[in-house]
């Protein structure tokens, strides 16, 4: 029970007193349940960061194992076997270099968590921006990629997480490029005390029933017609959630795609 008096008071001298006597079971109640589901959740994350990390160093050996055989089989009986052995031999490689990848970038994803030992520093994204173009050059030269940037500003956070932020954004926008050239270009705006960041691409675009579905988890939309492990934009989903900020996309078939997200502005350097 909460109990609370105030006095009642004229404009010589206090009157009375009202007393109240509240019921605080219920709330109390809820409080308890809800710090019994933070523990929960906060343990259940920590075991699957667990998993993610033996997944990543554990699983990672077979599969490297497994791989590296099948070549050693492709290699030295080439000739040897027919087409169709030398076929399956290599379905097993790219199965295992598959899993490989979807294992590393589930691990990134896990490893995502919103406390940090280190605390922010400030974060020029034009450096970052650079980085990502030295990151993607293999890419950007075989697609002949034209990819600029306006001045971006410096935000608080951790330098790794807005390179890989960028580097799923930009790559992605080399990679489902069809017929095109593609061209991608990163903007910068000052909206209500925030950043809204945009890269823009000239894409094959993404149909609107899915602009929400392709932020989840392994969500592909062209299956194995182009690479990838469907965690790249949960992970930039994830980056942005962590700097408590907030990302979307705008896109129509054949038009591109623009994939926005906001982050709190540093005051001290724009």
């Amino acid at each position: 029970v909460v109990f609370s008096a105030s006095p009642l008071v004229n404009d010589k001298a206090t009157v009375g007193v009202v007393v109240a006597f509240r019921d605080d079971t219920e709330r109390r109640e809820a409080d308890s349940e809800r710090t019994a589901a933070e523990k929960e959740l906060r343990r259940a994350n920590e075991v699957l960061s667990q998993f993610a990390f033996a997944a990543s160093h554990d699983l990672q050996e077979p599969l490297r194992m497994i791989t590296s055989y099948s070549q050693l089989l492709v290699k030295g009986y080439q000739g040897k076997v027919d087409e169709q052995t030398i076929f399956c031999m290599r379905i097993i490689t790219d199965g295992t270099k598959r899993m490989g990848d979807l294992l590393a970038d589930l691990l990134a994803y896990t490893q995502l968590s919103g406390e940090e030992e280190d605390p922010d520093q400030p974060v020029d994204l034009n450096r970052i921006f650079e980085n990502t173009l030295d990151n993607c050059r293999a890419a950007i030269d075989e697609s002949a990629a034209v990819i600029t940037s306006d001045p971006l500003p410096t935000v608080s956070g951790h330098e790794p997480h807005f390179l890989q932020l960028l580097q799923n954004l930009i790559s992605n926008g080399i990679k489902y490029r069809g017929d095109k050239t593609p061209r991608i270009h990163v903007s910068a705006a000052r909206i209500d005390g925030l950043w809204r960041l945009a890269v823009a691409d000239n894409g094959i675009g993404i149909a609107p029933e899915y602009h929400h579905k392709i932020f989840g988890v392994f969500k592909r939309l062209h299956g194995k017609m182009i690479p990838g492990t469907g965690i790249g934009l949960a992970i930039c989903q994830r980056i942005v959630e962590r700097y408590h900020g907030q990302i979307w996309v705008q896109s129509e078939i054949d038009h591109g795609a623009t994939f926005f997200f906001t982050l709190a502005a540093n005051e001290t350097k724009a």
